[in-house]
């Protein structure tokens, strides 16, 4: 009887394949829009009251949670790489590999708030933070992406 194992590997390779080819990349948004805040009660001898302007609400972090956000811890990246860029700064980009995690999760996190945008991972393969900074300023997100 002829060895089918080879074959049987073939075959779901193509079917990991296919599987992936239906995955659309994506990015976390760079900001989000304003949104309205409130308090339930405010301490004695205080009011609540709207500061204007709106904050706005940047990207400044991802993480990838090894499971929904309420009940996973999150993982640390698998590549770090930081190179000096043309003006004298520096830019760091963060990889994971995802795809050998059993039900990952996106966490786009953004200034002046406590709300997180959540997106399931399965499927995707990796994904990437890119950070830069001026020669003596700190890191900044550019983007965070997953494919």
């Amino acid at each position: 009887m002829p060895n089918l194992r080879p074959l049987a590997a073939l075959v779901a390779g193509l079917s990991c394949a296919s599987a992936h080819a239906d995955i659309d990349p994506f990015s976390c948004p760079a900001s989000l829009p304003v949104m309205e805040q409130t308090l339930s009660a405010a301490p004695d001898g205080f009011r609540v009251a709207v500061d204007r302007p709106y904050h706005k609400h940047k990207l400044d972090g991802f993480r990838v949670h090894l499971g929904p956000l309420e009940t996973a811890d999150a993982t640390r990246y698998d590549n770090s790489v930081t190179t000096k860029n043309k003006g004298g700064g520096l830019t760091e980009t963060l990889t994971w590999n995802v795809s050998r995690y059993e039900e990952p999760y996106a966490v786009c996190s953004y200034t002046a708030t406590t709300l997180v945008l959540v997106r399931p991972l399965k499927g995707y393969s990796s994904c990437e933070v890119k950070s830069t900074s001026a020669p003596s300023g700190l890191l900044r997100m550019q983007f965070a992406s997953c494919r």
